[in-house]
C-alpha cells in the first residue's frame, strides 16, 4: 500500500532510532489499546524512524481549510516514526494528547505547528484529519466541538498516502526545499 508511493516521493528515515521495529510497533499497539491499523503499523515497521522526503510533499485534502494553498494542496513536513525522539509518534502524543480529540493520534506534522491526525476510534475511525493549532480548543469529549478545528484530509490512511504528491517546484534531492529565483545580498 505505502511502499511504492512513498519510495516514488523519495521517502527516507530521518533517524534510524529503532533496532527492533517489530517489538517497537507491538509496544505502540499496546500503548494505544490495540487500536492502531495494521497498515499504519506496517509503515512504521518499514521506516523505523520519522519519515521525511527528498522533495517538498503535499496532499489535496477532501475538505478545504484556511491552510489550503492557491492550488488546493497543503504541505506535509514529516510523518512521525517509531522510537522516542522528537519526531516520534510517542513524542507527538505526549505533546498533543489532550489537545487533539481523544479518538485521534498525531501521525505527522504540517507547516505552522499543525498536525496530521489518524482517527483510532468512533464513527470516523481510519480517517485522516488536519488539526489547526491556531483554533485550538478545550477538549470536552463532545465530537462536534472537539473536531471543530479539524478538516478531513482523507477517508483512510491508504487514501492519504495515495494523495501525497511532490510539489512541482521542489528540487529532487533538495531536502524538501523549494527552488527559488531569489538570493540574499549581504
Amino acid at each position: 500500500m505505502h511502499r511504492a508511493k512513498l519510495a516514488a516521493l523519495g521517502a527516507r528515515t530521518l533517524t534510524d532510532e529503532v533496532t527492533d521495529p517489530a517489538a517497537a510497533t507491538e509496544q505502540l499497539r499496546q500503548a494505544f489499546g490495540g487500536a492502531l491499523p495494521d497498515a499504519y503499523l506496517a509503515m512504521l515497521r518499514d521506516y523505523r524512524g520519522p519519515i521525511v522526503f527528498d522533495r517538498s510533499v503535499s496532499y489535496r485534502p477532501v475538505q478545504n481549510s484556511p491552510f489550503d494553498r492557491s492550488d488546493g494542496t497543503q504541505g506535509l513536513e514529516v510523518l512521525y516514526g517509531l522510537g522516542d525522539g522528537r519526531d516520534s509518534v510517542i513524542a507527538a502524543q505526549a505533546t498533543y494528547g489532550g489537545r487533539v480529540p481523544a479518538s485521534t493520534l498525531p501521525i505527522g506534522a504540517a507547516p505552522g505547528g499543525n498536525q496530521i491526525c489518524l482517527v483510532l476510534t468512533g464513527p470516523r475511525t481510519g480517517a485522516v484529519f488536519f488539526w489547526n493549532h491556531d483554533d485550538e480548543r478545550q477538549i470536552t469529549g463532545e465530537d462536534e466541538h472537539d473536531f471543530g478545528n479539524m478538516y478531513l484530509i482523507a477517508n483512510s490512511l491508504p487514501d492519504f498516502i495515495q494523495s501525497l504528491e511532490a510539489d512541482p517546484d521542489s528540487v529532487p534531492g533538495g531536502g524538501g526545499i523549494v527552488e527559488s529565483e531569489s538570493w540574499l545580498d549581504i
